[in-house]
């Protein structure tokens, strides 16, 4: 089945199949979800809005989009909506998974800068450990 969506003044054909699950972005090009329904108008074959998941699986929730809001579409479909907007929407906020990722990613960073430092000083002792053994030689 092929499907139409509007953004703007220009109208973009597309496989059902291949809509559903593409990655949505707000207007700042934060991730904020998949495509995961849609309405459709059978009459034009137009779709009138858009059913977007968030979370991992959708778990997090959904929150409904109108294709109005919709600024572009591509590889991924972006938003004329903030983060806030999506937030009075949704189901459950957004910003909690972003803080979590972010949080994540924080440790990660702390945690590989702390095995590359201690990488660093054992290297460091055991070429210097081979220079003195050599200099006794």
């Amino acid at each position: 089945m092929v499907v139409i969506l509007s953004s703007g003044s220009v109208n973009v054909e597309l496989k059902a199949k291949k809509f559903l699950g593409k990655k949505v972005l707000d207007n700042d090009l934060f991730v904020v979800g998949e495509i995961s329904d849609f309405n459709l108008d059978t009459e034009t074959w137009s779709i009138t809005a858009l059913m977007v998941s968030t979370g991992i699986l959708g778990i997090e929730g959904s929150f409904k989009v109108d294709h109005d809001e919709v600024a572009k579409i591509g590889d991924q479909v972006m938003l004329n909506l903030t983060k806030d907007e999506i937030n009075e929407r949704a189901d459950r906020p957004l910003q909690k998974g972003a803080e979590s990722a972010k949080k994540t990613l924080e440790s990660v960073g702390k945690s590989v800068t702390k095995t590359g430092g201690d990488i660093k000083k054992s290297v460091k002792g055991k070429s210097l450990r081979k220079k003195e053994e050599g200099e006794d030689e």
